[in-house]
């Protein structure tokens, strides 16, 4: 499990993450090869969703026109498989961002965390510990086997640039 940024209590209380205005947005997570299989054997995810790359949304109530994640559960704002949740959701709102042969380190400045934080030391120690966590031997090979969760984000801070190419 990666080290978390954001305190829990913040973001139970902002209601932005795990909402999409489209049901194939680039900023709906994907699951890591092995991560549908693990969520489908414990029977959170049926046959065709397990087929799927993409974490499974639905669309939220009349007020919420959104499309929620399966796993949000709306009025709580909790996630129900919060510690098995899939790498992309324990990475935001750092993102792995597509920049042509390029992959960066990047972060989305919609969260209004890092919004208050990102000129802070803190925000600065977390990006270097996470590019360096990034750039170790077992992420690179991570990233190398799952590149469909590397994407192209637009209006994101670039951070830093990884070491591999894909």
């Amino acid at each position: 499990m990666i080290k978390q940024f954001i305190a829990q209590d913040f973001c139970l209380k902002c209601l932005g993450c795990c909402r999409f205005r489209e049901p194939d947005s680039c900023w709906s997570p994907r699951f890591l090869k092995e991560e549908a299989g693990e969520l489908a054997s414990r029977n959170l995810l049926n046959k065709e969703q397990a087929s799927s790359d993409k974490v499974p949304l639905r669309l939220g109530s009349e007020v919420d026109k959104n499309f929620l994640c399966l796993f949000l559960n709306p009025s709580s704002n909790r996630c129900q498989i919060y510690s098995s949740r899939p790498f992309e959701c324990q990475l935001y709102p750092f993102l792995i961002n597509r920049k042509g042969e390029k992959i960066i380190l990047s972060v989305d400045l919609n969260c209004p965390f890092v919004k208050e934080r990102r000129s802070t030391l803190e925000f600065r120690e977390y990006a270097a510990y996470l590019s360096e966590l990034l750039n170790s031997p077992h992420y690179q090979k991570l990233l190398l086997d799952n590149p469909q969760i590397v994407q192209k984000y637009d209006g994101v801070l670039e951070l830093s640039q990884l070491g591999i190419i894909l």
